[in-house]
């Protein structure tokens, strides 16, 4: 009996100190807790890359800033931070506010092409480093500066990133856009043997903003652009688990929409010349609009089915065929299969084997529902 109220004794005096611990980690947090209007919060930043006439790069990183007032108002606005080298922009721009930054919150960070085409290892080893970062955030390449993309007003909202938050999102759910294009992606991507990073890439056109492509890489440079549509079918070859929309026109009369999912597989072999990859697509979905077919019956959507299966393989191996002969880039990342296959650390570049190697593509459509019209 005595061991035992020994042991209950304990049990308290643990819990005691622990609560007590708890209670002095909370209190010595609150005192360093400000009201809100005392931030500079970031809904989104960039960076900008710029040479003066003597070829000088000089960094420029401008912060779109929610400022919050009574009632629940916010607005935004750009403060910058400019020097010759990345870092020592936050010094900088912190010469220019008198509030504390808080970048954890943004939702977007926008590189500019001229940045991307120079080299984007040293800003990547930054934020890395930086672990206050959102790695969650959405990151994407822009024509021109990223300070004009970040003060475009868009009406109903307090801050462009918000919008351009929403754009890269729902077009994950409409054009088979990838969900990896985030901040953490990118740290992987980069220091990963086969493999290429890709992020969306946009532009102020007179429709607005608007995401005109993809960004291609070569290791941490950017060497070329794809379309939307090309983009399309490179992703389905690229990533797993993709939505989006598929059409099959004749005319303006005629024509059929799908809507669908994808799943990917990959097959890697290691044969004397080189490598071969088969890629298979499965791709389930519903038909959304159809004035292609009279009826749908068994045999019209056996039809359908191969008819769209023909369309994705034809357009998926006229990117293939693109990319070995004029990018010469391994854009689906090929390589990372025959390196988990056949071993790391090689030595081999993985753009040039894939280049030369045999990719073939195999797509397979499947019709789940045809609508409620098709009763």
């Amino acid at each position: 009996m005595k061991q035992i109220k020994n042991m209950k004794n304990i049990r308290k005096i643990f819990l005691i100190c622990a609560c007590l611990i708890i209670y002095v980690y909370y209190a010595a947090a609150m005192l360093d807790e400000k009201p809100i209007e005392e931030y500079d919060i970031s809904s989104g930043f960039g960076v900008d890359l710029y040479r003066d006439g003597a070829g000088t790069v000089k960094y420029s990183i401008p912060f779109s800033i929610l400022v919050f007032k009574g009632e629940n108002r916010q607005y935004s606005m750009i403060k910058t931070g400019e020097a010759p080298t990345g870092a020592e922009t936050r010094q900088n721009r912190q010469l220019k506010t008198d509030k504390q930054f808080l970048i954890g919150s943004q939702k977007i960070m926008l590189f500019s092409e001229s940045l991307v085409r120079y080299g984007l290892k040293y800003n990547a080893d930054i934020q890395f480093n930086n672990t206050k970062i959102n790695d969650r955030g959405i990151i994407l390449v822009c024509e021109g500066r990223t300070e004009d993309i970040l003060r475009y007003k868009v009406k109903g909202y307090a801050s462009s990133p918000e919008y351009i938050e929403g754009m890269i999102k729902n077009s994950m759910a409409n054009d088979f856009f990838s969900r990896e294009y985030t901040i953490l992606n990118m740290y992987v991507r980069l220091d990963t043997e086969g493999r290429n990073l890709v992020l969306p890439y946009m532009k102020i056109s007179d429709k607005g903003l608007e995401i005109t492509g993809l960004a291609l890489f070569k290791g941490d440079k950017m060497v070329n652009k794809v379309d939307v549509e090309e983009g399309k079918f490179m992703n389905m070859m690229r990533d797993d688990d993709l939505i989006g929309y598929l059409s099959i026109q004749k005319n303006s009369d005629e024509f059929m929409n799908f809507y669908g999912n994808t799943k990917k597989r990959v097959k890697c072999n290691k044969v004397k010349e080189g490598y071969e990859f088969e890629i298979i697509i499965d791709i389930k979905g519903d038909v959304i609009a159809n004035t292609l077919y009279k009826e749908f019956n068994g045999k019209t959507k056996k039809e359908l089915e191969e008819t769209l299966s023909k369309d994705v393989e034809k357009k998926c191996s006229e990117f293939v065929n693109k990319m070995q002969n004029e990018y010469k880039l391994d854009c689906l990342e090929l390589g990372m299969y025959a390196v988990a296959k056949y071993g790391r650390d090689t030595g081999v570049d993985w753009n040039e084997v894939v280049s030369n190697s045999v990719i073939k593509v195999k797509a397979n459509v499947k019709v789940d529902k045809v609508g409620r019209g098709a009763y």
